[in-house]
C-alpha cells in the first residue's frame, strides 16, 4: 500500500510543485553535498543559492534529523525525484505500521488497528501535507503523531507505565517540525486541564508525566540545545506571522472541499480540508455517538471539535496574541482531526462488523478500503491536471543543483538587528575602510559549514573588514593559513574581523561548541539505550510467548 501512495507520481519522473518544494529540495541538496564531502552535520548553509550563500543557519532553527533519510537517498539514487518518492514510500510504510501499533495498543483490536491505519495514510490531509504543500517536516510529523497521542492517553487515562510512548512520539515530532510540536503541547495542556478532575492515580500519573518530559528533553537535545544557544545569543524575529482570522478557511468552504476530496493548492482556490473519508466518519460518528464507549467518545469529540475549530467558525482573530499565534494556519489542526477520526473509523467498522462472519467482514472492509483508495486516486488525478500543474520540477542534470529559484525565507532566521541590511548581505557586500565593496561569485568560495572570502588587495597595514555573513554563536574567523582571527559583531549584525598584514583571504566557519557536542552525545546515547531496551524487551516477550506455547 505504501507503494500505491507514491506510484501515481513516481512513474512520471516529476515532482509536482508544492508550496514548500523549493525550500525543502534545497535543504536536502545542501545536506547531501556536505555528506558527500564527509560532513554529517550541516550547521550553516553556505553553498545553496536559495539561501543566499551567506552562512544561513537553517538547521539550527529548523529540525533536520528526520529529513536526513532523504539526504541519504539523494546520494544513493543521484536523482532527486527517485530519492523523494522512495523517501515518501518509506515514511508512508512507517505511518501504516505506527498507526496500526498505536491503534492496537489503544483498542486491543486488530480490526480497529487495520482500518484506522489505512484510512489515516490515505486521508486527504496526509496527502495535502505530502504533495500539495510538500511540507516534509509536517508530513513526517504526522507519521509519528499516533505515538505521541497514544502516549498522552496512556499517561492521562490508560496504562501510565507506557509513558515512554509520549516522550518518543513527541520527540520524533520535535525532530521533524517545531510548529506541530507546539500544537501538540498546547492540545495536551488543554486536555489535561479539562480532564484532570476525572483522572485517577494522580500522583503516579504526574510522576509518569515528569519522567516523559525528562526523556523528551534528552531525546531532543541534539536540536533543542543548539537552538536555544542561538536564541539566547541575540534577538530574532518570529518566523512569518499571519492574522489567524484571515488564514482560517470558512466552515462552508471546508465542508464543500472535504466533500469533493479536494487536494488542490490555494492557488487553485482550494481550502485545505480533511477529505471525504474523514467527513463521512465525522457525520456517521455524530449519528452513532451513543453507541461509542466513553474513551472513543472522547477521541471523537477531540477530532470533531478540532475539525470545526480549524475553520473561521472559531474566532481565530482572538488568538492573534495567544500562544497559538505562531501556528500561522489554523488548518494545521487537521493533523489532530485526521488522527482522531481515523481511529474512530476503526471502531465504527467494529460496531457494525464485529459479529459478522469472517467472509462478510473482510469483504466489506476490502470494499471500503478500495473505495477510499479510488476516491484518493481521483483526487490525485485532479491535482496532477490542475491549473497549477504547469509548475512542476523535472529532474535533469542542468537543474539537479541550486540556481533555479531565487533566495527564499532567509529573513526568518536573520538576526533582528540585521534585517534592514539583509539585501546588502545577500549581494555579498563587504565593507573595507568605510567603503562598500560587492564581492563577485568567485570571491565567495563555499565550503561545508564555512565560506572563504577573497578580498581586494590590501594595503601593507592590517585592516578591519566587515564581511557579508551575519554573526551567530560559534561563527569563528580564520586566516587562509589557519590562524585564528579576532572578530566581533558589526553595526549591521555581521562579522567584523581584523586582517593581518599582506593577507586578503579570510574564512568564516561554524565551529561546534561544547554545548553542540554535548547535545549530540546525550541524544545519541539516549536513543541507543531506548533502542537496545526496546529490542531486549521484545526478545524477552517472544521467549515468554514461545515458552507458553510449548
Amino acid at each position: 500500500m505504501s507503494a500505491f501512495f507514491v506510484a501515481p507520481f513516481w512513474h512520471r519522473n516529476i515532482i509536482y510543485f508544492g508550496d514548500d518544494l523549493p525550500y525543502h529540495i534545497m535543504r536536502i541538496t545542501e545536506m547531501a553535498a556536505n555528506l558527500r564531502s564527509g560532513h554529517l552535520f550541516t550547521w550553516i548553509y553556505t553553498n545553496t543559492q536559495q539561501f543566499g550563500r551567506i552562512g544561513f543557519p537553517l538547521n539550527l532553527f529548523y529540525p533536520w534529523i528526520t529529513t536526513f533519510p532523504f539526504v541519504i537517498l539523494f546520494n544513493i539514487f543521484h536523482n532527486p525525484v527517485h530519492a523523494i518518492y522512495f523517501g515518501f514510500m518509506l515514511y508512508a510504510f512507517l505511518a501504516f505500521v505506527i498507526m496500526y501499533l498505536a491503534s492496537y495498543k489503544f483498542s486491543q483490536s486488530r480490526l480497529v488497528a487495520y482500518v484506522s491505519s489505512v484510512l489515516y495514510v490515505f486521508s486527504n490531509y496526509f496527502a495535502i501535507n505530502t504533495y500539495t504543500r510538500f511540507d516534509i517536516g509536517e508530513f513526517v510529523s504526522m507519521v509519528f503523531l499516533p505515538i505521541a497521542f497514544y502516549g498522552f492517553y496512556a499517561v492521562l487515562a490508560g496504562n501510565y507505565r507506557d509513558w515512554k510512548y509520549l516522550s518518543i512520539g513527541l520527540s520524533l515530532i520535535m525532530l521533524s517540525h517545531v510548529l506541530t510540536t507546539w500544537i501538540c503541547i498546547n492540545a495536551f495542556i488543554l486536555l489535561t486541564l479539562i480532564l484532570w478532575w476525572f483522572v485517577n492515580d494522580k500522583k503516579k500519573r504526574l510522576l509518569s508525566l515528569a519522567k516523559s518530559i525528562g526523556l523528551f528533553i534528552l531525546c531532543t537535545a541534539v536540536f533543542v540545545f543548539p537552538f536555544l544557544e542561538q536564541e539566547l545569543y541575540q534577538a530574532f524575529e518570529l518566523p512569518t506571522q499571519y492574522d489567524l482570522g484571515k488564514t482560517a478557511g470558512s466552515l462552508s468552504d471546508t465542508l464543500m472541499q472535504s466533500l469533493n476530496n479536494n487536494m488542490l493548492n490555494y492557488v487553485d482556490k482550494n481550502s485545505y480540508n480533511i477529505g471525504l473519508s474523514m467527513l463521512v466518519i465525522f457525520f456517521v460518528g455524530i449519528f452513532v455517538y451513543r453507541k461509542l464507549s466513553v474513551k472513543v467518545k472522547g477521541v471523537f469529540l477531540v477530532g470533531a471539535i478540532t475539525f470545526i475549530c480549524s475553520t473561521s467558525a472559531f474566532p481565530w482573530f482572538l488568538m492573534n496574541h495567544s500562544p497559538l499565534k505562531p501556528i500561522q494556519y489554523p488548518t494545521r489542526l487537521f493533523t489532530i482531526s485526521t488522527l482522531c477520526l481515523a481511529l474512530v473509523s476503526g471502531y465504527l467498522f467494529k460496531i457494525y462488523l464485529g459479529n459478522q462472519r469472517r467472509l462478510v467482514k473482510y469483504s466489506v472492509i476490502l470494499l471500503a478500503i478500495l473505495t477510499v483508495q479510488a476516491v484518493w486516486l481521483s483526487s490525485v488525478n485532479r491535482f496532477e491536471n490542475s491549473a497549477n500543474s504547469y509548475r512542476i520540477w523535472h529532474y535533469a542534470p542542468e537543474n539537479s543543483e541550486s540556481g533555479i529559484w531565487g533566495p527564499m525565507y532567509i529573513e526568518q532566521y536573520t538576526p533582528q538587528r540585521g534585517q534592514k541590511y539583509l539585501k546588502g548581505v545577500v549581494k555579498h557586500q563587504a565593507r573595507l575602510d568605510g567603503h562598500t565593496v560587492s564581492l563577485k561569485d568567485k570571491q565567495v568560495i563555499s565550503r561545508p559549514n564555512a565560506i572563504e572570502y577573497v578580498l581586494p588587495k590590501m594595503k601593507d597595514k592590517s585592516q578591519n573588514i566587515d564581511l557579508p555573513m551575519f554573526s551567530y554563536r560559534n561563527i569563528q574567523a580564520f586566516a587562509s593559513d589557519g590562524q585564528h582571527l579576532q572578530s566581533w559583531v558589526s553595526a549591521r549584525g555581521t562579522v567584523k574581523v581584523k586582517l593581518p598584514n599582506h593577507n586578503n583571504r579570510v574564512v568564516l566557519k561554524y565551529v561546534p561548541s561544547i554545548i553542540d557536542i554535548f547535545s549530540i552525545a546525550i541524544s545519541l546515547l539516549t536513543w541507543v539505550l531506548l533502542i537496545v531496551q526496546g529490542a531486549w524487551r521484545a526478545l524477552i516477550s517472544r521467549k515468554n510467548i514461545n515458552n507458553v506455547t510449548n
